[in-house]
Formats: C-alpha cells, structure tokens, sequence
C-alpha cells in the first residue's frame, strides 16, 4: 500500500501542479485559500524564533513559502517529488530572482541534507499521502535536522472535523464507532484554558482512533488520505522527543459542508476572516478541516 499511495500521490501532484499554482495565488474566487492559510501559520512561528537562518519545507508544492522565506533574507529549501511542482518552483525563482531559494527533486525518505540543520521545518499536506510506519519514520528524520530550539511545523487533515461536517465523514466516524471518543477529545480542547493546555488535554483524551480501509471522497484522486487528530499527532511528536508549544486551525468551517457548497463566498469569507483574527483560538479547532502543529526540538 505505500507504494501504490506515494505512486499515485506522485502522478496527482504532477498531473494537476499548474492547478495547485492557482490555488496557492488565490486566482480561484469564493475558494478558501488553504495553502496560503497553512503557509502563513508556518511564517508566524518563523517569526516567533530568535535570529532565524535557515527553513527547510518538505512537500513544497509550488514553492510559495520558500520564496516568502526568501524574501525575508532567509536561506529556504524546497524538496518535492513531483517534477512539475519542482519546474513551477524553479521558473517561479527565476522570475523573483530569489538566490537564497533552493528546490530540489527528491522524496523526503532520500533527501540528503549534506550536514545543514534548519532552524524551521515546515509540512504542509504531506502526511496524510504517507503511511503510519512512514509517519514514524519521518519524525526520527525530522529531529536530527533541526537546530536546537527549531520547530518543526506540521499541517494534518483534521479527523475530529468529521464529528461535526455532518456527512459522509461523520458516517464513517460512526460505523468505526469513533464518534464518542473524537467528542470527548474535542470537548477536552474546547475547555482548555490555552492553547499548551489544550494540546495536553487532547493527549490525555486521544484514543488509538481505528483507521478506515476506505473514505469517502476528498477531491485527490488517490486511496487513501489519513487525517489525524490533535491529542493522536501531539502524542506521536512528543514521543519522539519533540515538545509542543502550539497548534492552530486552518480552514474554519462555520457552515457545514452541505451548506458551504451553496454559499462558497459566504463560506469564503467567514473562513478567511477567522484565520485572520483567531487562527491560534483552540476552542475553534474541531471546526476546522486542518490543524498546524508548532513542536520544537528542545535547546
């Protein structure tokens, strides 16, 4: 199953980059940006950082966040493996003149990074293509690149948002008879005092959630996305040796799916002015479709 998924996942990406640019640009109207959404959390904890140097983004896409990084005077690596994502980055570079962007052709699980540390790792959309034994994989990775202090910025599908779309998802939830736990975890994220607190909180309420075999459809055309919730992948991370400091939620639903259909600029509109104003309020998160972790590798 992993190579089926990262050949599949490699053929979406490749085939349809031109349509992922245009979802980064925000050229398409009454859509939710959620790659600049995503991005942008991952430059706030970038600002939050003492004398940042250098950003590695692992699943870079069209490259949006390396050439921010850039523009900011920063050193920024962008390793993706599908080669029309790199052709876009590449010409995207050139056209900015940004030489303190590098892109590289390569999977993670080959990327050599020639003895550099990162003080920022960011990725986005990329661990719901890879498998749970990957997933493992990819954090004992993570761990040795980043400089002491560094923070590793990860973005997941949100699973605790099928409890509340109402849909095909919250059925699915149901039938794996993980409705009930997914409430009490959300519930525990809710009433927390903070956001740490909040993440605590979701650790101590995770369950070991049973994966499906099959999922309804997400709009890549691939077997399997795997979604997480925030206490399963704070709990993973931190057992790994990371230490959380924050999470924040991206693409807040305040209609449900159904209904967003019908209303995309309404939807747009209340989506994008939460991001704006309450992108780190915890008690928002079940509401979202994806949550950004911050986790830091301690000094």
């Amino acid at each position: 199953m992993p190579g089926n998924q990262q050949a599949e996942t490699q053929q979406y990406f490749d085939r349809f980059a031109e349509d992922w640019k245009r979802k980064g640009s925000g050229a398409l109207p009454a859509r939710v940006n959620i790659i600049a959404q995503r991005n942008g959390i991952a430059l706030d904890v970038l600002a939050s950082l003492p004398a940042p140097r250098r950003v590695l983004d692992i699943g870079c896409g069209t490259g949006d966040l390396v050439l921010d990084v850039a523009r900011r005077g920063m050193d920024a690596v962008g390793i993706d493996f599908a080669g029309d994502m790199i052709r876009i980055c590449e010409a995207s570079r050139a056209e900015a003149g940004l030489e303190r962007a590098r892109f590289q052709q390569v999977s993670v699980f080959d990327f050599d990074p020639q003895g550099e540390s990162y003080d920022l790792i960011s990725a986005q959309g990329l661990i719901e293509y890879i498998s749970a034994d990957q997933l493992v994989d990819l954090c004992r990775r993570i761990f040795p690149l980043l400089a002491p202090g560094g923070a590793f910025v990860v973005g997941s599908r949100n699973r605790l948002f099928n409890a509340f779309s109402l849909n095909a998802f919250t059925d699915m939830e149901r039938k794996l008879g993980a409705l009930d736990a997914m409430m009490i975890e959300a519930e525990a994220i809710a009433m927390a005092a903070n956001g740490a607190a909040a993440l605590a909180a979701a650790e101590k309420a995770a369950r070991s959630y049973p994966q499906p075999e099959r999922h309804p459809e997400t709009g890549v055309t691939v077997s399997v996305r795997y979604q997480y919730t925030p206490g399963e992948l704070s709990r993973l991370l931190r057992s790994h040796g990371f230490t959380p400091a924050a999470v924040y939620g991206a693409h807040y639903h305040a209609l449900p799916p159904a209904v967003a259909k019908d209303w995309p600029q309404l939807h747009a509109g209340l989506s994008e002015a939460i991001y704006r104003e309450r992108r780190s309020d915890h008690r928002l998160l079940a509401q979202c479709t994806t949550f950004v972790l911050d986790v830091r590798r301690p000094a």
